[in-house]
């Protein structure tokens, strides 16, 4: 268990290496106020979904897919965020 948690975060930290450098190096916004970097917070599902993957294989992955609660406040979260920086700039 210890190996998967602690496989799961080098996984995640590793996915999310390139959009913080690119961030860091390029200053490129997808939205005024949104970093590219902001692109790392799909990271950790990425990782979970290939971790699971290589376990249950497309079962495993569907069921993780299945826990809707995880997506829609993760979605609500992005959409708020990107709605609070529009008003900034309105």
């Amino acid at each position: 268990m210890n190996g998967s948690v602690l496989g799961f975060f080098v996984l995640a930290f590793a996915l999310a290496v390139p959009f913080w450098l690119i961030g860091a190096v390029t200053g490129l916004e997808l939205l005024p106020g949104l970093p590219v970097a902001s692109l790392a917070t799909v990271c950790p599902v990425i990782a979970a979904v290939i971790l699971v993957y290589r376990e249950n294989n497309g079962a495993g992955v569907m069921a993780l897919l299945r826990l809707r609660g995880c997506w829609q406040s993760a979605l609500a979260a992005v959409w708020s965020h990107v709605r609070r920086h529009e008003a900034k700039d309105a």
